[in-house]
């Protein structure tokens, strides 16, 4: 039995080793492509004119390729067409809008120093509200579309020369912003036609799906998101830390008798205390003394739980 078992174990440790080793070839693999992927964008936009054009066609052809490489399959029947739609969707109509926004904060500011208005402040307005408006968005990449694409074509209004009339005004700006605006929408889709080839022959030389941390094709995964966002728990609530102080109400009362969840629609998810964390303790679970408890709670609530937990005479 001794030497059939050294033969299970050498056998295992000889499957770790591959599967270590094709995984450092997948991760590889998926970083040359990825390089691949951005060159390509580059080159098939540098042409376009425009701040924004190599950057959009850089972020959708890794929006598409991340969403090809990130696919549990590549079979017509194991795709999910619909989501891939969404998904890919979702994010192409931030960027436009973002990108909306951004040109007609410099279109507005940029025709307004034709009139007299000052530079100085129309460029502080354009890259502040541009930014401003596009980075509420949930995806980070769309803050710097908007950002770019109202600066460059508020430099390119601004430079304009020889006008005399509301008309002629006019005859100028529109060329500079339809050509900035086409250029961008042109970057948008080639990129996206791009991104599906490559994703899809990467995806050929890979084993399993692979999803990138910092994509912006999906949902970061939940360790690295918002608490409120994972949730879905929204502005009203909030997670507080309450420490239990000795000689307080709650001293030695189970979560059960507690009944915080009932009075105060309020959680405990987890319990710091000397010697060791407790997670998502039951309500049998009795506090001591310099418990601290991690509560999920309305943020109308807080400062009630938080004066619960102190003794009677520091309540007043």
């Amino acid at each position: 039995m001794i030497p059939f078992s050294g033969n299970r174990l050498r056998q295992r440790r000889l499957a770790d080793r591959i599967t270590r080793a094709r995984e450092k070839w997948a991760v590889r693999v998926l970083a040359v492509a990825r390089v691949v992927t951005i060159g390509s964008a580059y080159i098939a936009v540098r042409d376009i004119p425009g701040l924004t054009s190599s950057f959009v066609a850089i972020f959708t052809a890794l929006l598409t390729f991340d969403l090809m490489v990130a696919a549990p399959s590549l079979r017509p029947q194991h795709v999910d067409y619909a989501a891939l739609w969404n998904r890919t969707w979702q994010a192409l109509s931030q960027t436009v809008a973002s990108l909306a926004k951004g040109l007609s904060v410099g279109l507005f500011f940029g025709s307004l120093t034709l009139t007299g208005f000052s530079d100085v402040l129309g460029a502080v307005l354009t890259v502040g509200l541009g930014y401003t408006w596009a980075s509420r968005a949930r995806r980070s990449f769309t803050s710097f579309v908007g950002l770019l694409g109202g600066l460059y074509i508020f430099e390119q209004i601004r430079a304009i020369e020889g006008f005399h009339s509301v008309v002629s005004i006019i005859s100028h700006v529109a060329p500079v912003a339809w050509r900035v605006s086409s250029g961008t929408l042109t970057a948008l889709l080639s990129g996206w036609i791009l991104g599906i080839p490559l994703g899809i022959v990467t995806r050929l030389f890979l084993r399993r799906p692979y999803r990138t941390r910092g994509s912006q094709a999906y949902d970061p995964p939940f360790e690295v998101r918002p608490f409120e966002e994972v949730v879905h728990a929204g502005r009203e609530y909030r997670l507080i830390q309450v420490r239990v102080e000795p000689a307080s109400p709650v001293e030695n009362m189970t979560l059960a008798e507690l009944n915080w969840r009932d009075e105060h629609s309020a959680t405990v998810v987890a319990i710091e205390r000397q010697g060791g964390n407790i997670p998502m303790p039951r309500g049998k679970e009795r506090l001591q003394a310099g418990d601290v408890l991690l509560v999920l709670c309305p943020v109308a609530e807080a400062d009630k739980l938080e004066a619960l937990a102190k003794p009677m005479l520091e309540r007043f």
